[in-house]
Parts: C-alpha cells; structure tokens; sequence
C-alpha cells in the first residue's frame, strides 16, 4: 500500500489472470482467515486496534480514508501504531479527499476491550492474527475480491452508533408504483442503451441503474421510478471514482423523484453517510443461498448474485409489472477479456477507473472475468425462467451477445 499500483483500463482486461495461483491462495487464506474470527454473536468492544503498524504518510493516509467511509457512525475509538504522520490528500490521490483525514486515531493505545483489525494479512501478521482470532477482522483490500469492503461492512453493522439512520421498510412505498397488468422498463449500461429513445418509452415504469446518473438529459426524458445499484466498489467504496457516482446520484435524484433500491450488505453505509436518503431508499436483504424470489413482505429479500440486473432490477420489474422489458444489457463477445463493455456516454473516465484499481487492487488482480460471465450467463437464465413461471412476460428490445436474452428474441449485435 506503500503506492498506487498503475493499472490502465486497457491492461485490466487481461489483468485478473496474471498470477491465477497467487490469487487463489490469497482467496483460501481469507476464507480461512474468516472461519477463523467468526464470533458467536455481537461483539462489544470499547476500541478497534488496526494492524500492522502504519510506515508511512501514504499507508495512514490511505487507512484513513477507508475508516472516515465504512465507519462513519462507529460508536468506539479506533488506534493504529504510527499514526504520527500528516493526513493529506495528496498521500492517496486515489481516495476521495473529503475522505482523507483524521478519522479521530487516539494519541495512546486506548483501554478496555479491543477488536483488532488486520488492515493487512500477510505471513508476518498470521501468527499475531491468530492468537487474536476471536477477537478480529480481516479488511485486507489484497486478499480477495471483498476481502476489504465486506470486512469493514460487519465493523459497522456491529459497531455503529444506537442513533445510525437506516431505511425504513419502505417496500410499500416503492410497490405504490405498480402497475398490475403493465409493463416494466429494465435499462442495463450497455451500449445498445443508446438505442432506446426516451420519448418513445411507454412504460408503465422505469427503471435504471448504476452509472445512468451521469446523465441528466437522460434522467430528465425517461423519469426514472426506481434508480438502483449495489457494487461494493464502484458504489460503495472510499475512491475518488466511487465519490463521483455518489455526486451524480444526488444530483440526478434531484431531479427525478425516483426511490432507491439497493443491498443490505451496503445501503447503511450510504445512508449513515446521507441519511436524507433514508426515506426513498429500499434496502432489501438476502444473499448468494438464497432461491429466486420476488421482494415482498418486512424484510424484502432477493437472492444477490453476480451483478446489480440478477440481485436488484430485474426482481424489482417482477414486484412492480407483469411485462418486463429489458434494454442496454449487452453481455459480451467471446473474443472481449474485460467484464462487458459499457455505454460510453455514462461511463467514467479511465483515470477514474484508475482510481478503483489503487483502491481495491484484488478486486480485479484475480478475477476470471470469463468465469465471471459465464456464471451471470446462468443466473440470468435461471432468473428470467423463475419470472416466466410466475407469469412474466421477458422482452428484449435491444441486441444482446446474452444466450438468456438472445433464446427470448433479443435482436442480434450488429459488429
């Protein structure tokens, strides 16, 4: 963490299997590390002791950050060894500088009882890391691909403020928007999202997802009912590319009166951060073990699978109309080696992007992104099927490479 590890869009498509081995140990290290900690119930704890020891300027600096936005409304002190270096933005150009501050590090070790948190989990840590595995946390952002942002996600649910702000069950305030017997607009990022025009839309309700927000002209012609997204990086993470999304999300709700939906696993974070949100904003719960399901009921569950159409929009469409359009969910060919190609009119800009990289670097370093695609290829299918035999009509109306999509009558991409 000593800098930024320079990965340019252009390399990251072949970046997640440049070392296959080295990631899957990192990947069987967390999960043991994880069995490891697990606790039988809430922990109390007075403060949380980061380790190892912070070396430089850039290390605390880049700490720093991710304690200011995953524990916001943290109800105990935090302690790092080392913390005696000056907190500046321009140590971690990769953080968003609002975040890059003080988070409040106590001068001196502080007493009572302690959580240790292993900020990093190498060799070196393991034997200190295991005698303290009843009491720990593991938020190496180089284990795994939510080794970070999943560890700090189970700090704050166990150690946030009484006084936190959350959403309400406001199922019932979003299903209002139904329409029984009518149809529903699913809009992905894809490229083909530029086909749809907004003044031709006739749908019952619209809804959008992710980087749309970018565009205001967008959001002002289709009037979005539900606004959705849930990726623990590029939504809800600490990085200057995540810091943009969360502006853009303001601004285009400002000018819309769109709800939002998003997870249990991260909406607290947003909210804790923007709690004028919380009476707009659906967190629905679930998880991977999950059966496919249509949010109802206190709590809303769906199951959370690869990407935000599977776990959150298309679910939604389910509760909300009868006839589900789908547009801008493009998939990918076989020769691409990224995740998928994006809509370049909302998409962010490679030195964003570059951002994400320093900020989550095993995000990316070890992912299989044709695995990856295969498995929403899957989940996708399983999903439409489940809606279809809950009476769901599925239309395509933009070209797609996806076999669920193409298998309904999606036109073919015109290459």
């Amino acid at each position: 963490m000593t800098s930024s590890p320079r990965i340019d869009v252009a390399t990251a498509s072949a970046y997640g299997r440049r070392r296959p081995v080295v990631g899957r140990l990192r990947k069987q290290a967390y999960r043991v590390a994880r069995v490891l900690s697990m606790r039988p119930g809430p922990s109390k704890a007075d403060y949380l002791h980061f380790h190892p020891r912070v070396r430089t300027a850039v290390e605390l600096a880049d700490l720093s950050a991710r304690v200011n936005w995953y524990l916001p409304d943290r109800s105990l002190g935090v302690y790092v060894d080392g913390a005696d270096h000056d907190i500046e933005p321009e140590s971690a150009p990769w953080m968003a500088p609002e975040l890059v501050r003080d988070p409040g590090w106590a001068a001196e070790k502080p007493r009572g009882r302690v959580e240790h948190v292993y900020w990093r989990l190498g060799l070196k840590q393991s034997p200190s890391f295991l005698l303290r595995r009843n009491r720990a946390e593991v938020v190496d952002s180089s284990l795994s691909i939510i080794s970070d942002s999943l560890g700090y996600a189970k700090l704050a649910r166990r150690h946030e403020s009484p006084h936190s702000a959350h959403a309400a069950s406001n199922l019932s305030r979003l299903l209002a928007r139904r329409a029984p017997g009518g149809t529903a607009l699913v809009m992905g990022t894809g490229p083909s999202a530029r086909l749809v025009d907004p003044g031709d839309i006739n749908a019952d309700v619209r809804i959008l997802c992710n980087s749309a927000v970018r565009d205001l002209d967008l959001i002002r012609a289709m009037r979005p009912d539900v606004i959705a997204f849930y990726d623990p990086v590029f939504h809800y993470g600490p990085s200057r590319y995540a810091s943009q999304f969360r502006s853009d999300l303001l601004r285009a709700l400002d000018e819309c009166d769109a709800e939002v939906v998003t997870s249990y696993d991260w909406g607290h974070i947003l909210l804790s951060h923007h709690p004028e949100l919380a009476s707009r904003t659906t967190i629905l719960a679930g998880g991977p073990r999950q059966n496919w399901q249509i949010p109802h009921g206190d709590p809303a569950v769906t199951k959370q699978a690869t990407n935000v159409l599977v776990s959150l929009l298309l679910p939604v469409a389910f509760a909300m109309a009868d006839t589900i359009q789908i547009a801008g969910c493009d998939g990918r060919k076989a020769s691409e080696q990224y995740f998928w190609q994006h809509n370049r009119q909302i998409q962010y800009s490679d030195e964003m992007m570059q951002t994400v990289f320093a900020t989550h670097p095993a995000f990316f370093s070890y992912v299989d992104y044709g695995e990856f695609y295969a498995r929403h290829c899957r989940e996708l299918e399983e999903l439409l099927a489940f809606g279809e035999a809950n009476g769901k009509a599925i239309e395509p109306v933009t070209p797609s490479w996806i076999p669920a999509l193409v298998k309904r009558g999606a036109p073919p991409v015109q290459e």
